[in-house]
């Protein structure tokens, strides 16, 4: 009899994601033993290992807002391997003098991969569930039939996004198998449904240097400048990307997001420019009388959220209707009543809910010999590279823990 193999992993695959995603682990793990992923002004402690009690609550409030469900430990090693030290060089040289270059050999990096792994045994298949024995998870039971037995399951298969690479929330149903826990998903980082029938209107209408506040039941959650873009459906571009991370319920609750479309002016000094404008063009309608202050697409929208006549002449707009545009253009809002596909979010909110899983080991507390890593868990992090960084290093502690 043949002793099991040591580590069976689940995982999704996707050929060109492999390619992009092996180049992308090297760079990470080589920063990473430089700088935390984090902000510069939100840098967490250093270390391997972090208690529960930390995991779930000892944040502060900015780092609460960067990583949602917890923070997980800082990969901190290169690739290893026969080659490694060679295609680190390589890695290291190329982008400094070839940047264009080294994002081209990413194949480079797959063959160290593969490499590091010539003693593993790979088997091509869906895993439908999960061998527990006694309590334990000794393998997995693929959908041909066959069972594979090892001494530890690690299950990395993402959440529900992209469901074209594989990502198909199967993962989930194994959790459950073993007992855990499912934090309801749904869509992150992804696009935003409006009912306004403004933002059709406005449809490829990017919005460049506005601050936007989402808004829950009136209370501010979330501020930035940044960029936003008008779609067909609603809202989209890296502002309202970070801003649906903090949506958690929206059947419940009523969210709308408000633009500050002048954040380089205060009221009064708004107040006085739309004064000197409206006084330089007498005789322009009030929507023509515009055109120094809105894109041309957001004109006739803004003057119909504005109540004024659009064949009003500049000179004849009184001083509460010039207060009344300075308060439209402060806090521009669309609402918002639903996220947009989980076809196209960036990642997957929601998952093996992390008050089951040691934050050490990644270890499941429910039945020995199981891991998880990855998207599966629910854990997520806003725009800049977190949710990389959280695959790496969660997948890092189950692998030292084995």
């Amino acid at each position: 009899h043949q002793a099991p193999p040591r580590l069976a992993c689940i995982a999704r695959l996707d050929a060109r994601r492999a390619l992009v995603g092996g180049q992308q682990l090297v760079l990470a793990a080589q920063h990473a033993a430089v700088r935390p992923s984090l902000p510069r002004n939100r840098r967490a402690a250093r270390g391997d290992n972090l208690p529960e009690e930390r995991l779930r609550h000892g944040l502060t409030g900015n780092q609460r807002q960067i990583v949602r469900g917890g923070v997980m430990p800082v990969a901190g090693q290169a690739v290893r391997g026969q080659k490694d030290g060679v295609l680190a060089a390589k890695l290291r040289c190329a982008r400094r003098h070839h940047p264009a270059e080294f994002l081209r050999r990413a194949a480079d990096v797959l063959a160290a991969l593969r490499s590091y792994a010539a003693d593993a045994k790979f088997v091509h298949g869906s895993a439908k569930e999960l061998l527990i024995e006694d309590g334990r998870c000794v393998g997995v039971r693929t959908s041909d039939g066959k069972t594979h037995r090892a001494a530890h399951v690690l299950v990395t298969t993402g959440g529900t996004s992209y469901p074209a690479t594989g990502s198909d929330g199967s993962g989930y149903k194994l959790a459950r198998q073993a007992g855990h826990t499912i934090v309801p998903p749904q869509p992150s980082l992804c696009s935003l449904v409006s009912p306004d029938p403004a933002c059709r209107r406005m449809m490829g209408l990017a919005l460049r240097n506005v601050t936007l506040t989402l808004l829950c039941d009136g209370k501010p959650l979330f501020t930035e400048q940044g960029e936003a873009l008008f779609t067909h459906f609603g809202l989209s571009g890296p502002l309202v990307l970070s801003a649906s991370t903090y949506i958690e319920d929206i059947t419940k609750h009523r969210y709308i997001c408000e633009f500050d479309l002048k954040p380089a002016l205060d009221e009064k000094t708004l107040y006085d420019r739309l004064t000197r404008d409206f006084a330089e063009q007498g005789s322009h309608s009030a929507q023509g009388a515009l055109a120094k202050l809105l894109p041309n697409s957001m004109r006739p929208v803004a003057v119909e959220k504005w109540g004024v006549d659009p064949a009003t002449k500049a000179a004849q707009i009184t001083r509460e209707q010039k207060m009344a545009l300075v308060n439209l253009c402060k806090h521009w809002q669309v609402p918002v009543n639903a996220l947009g596909d989980k076809e196209h979010a960036v990642i997957t909110a929601g998952g093996v809910d992390v008050r089951e899983v040691d934050p050490k080991t990644m270890a499941s507390k429910l039945c020995e010999g199981l891991y998880f890593a990855g998207e599966v868990l629910d854990v997520d992090a806003r725009t800049g590279g977190y949710n990389l960084q959280i695959a790496w290093s969660t997948a890092q502690a189950a692998v030292r823990a084995l």
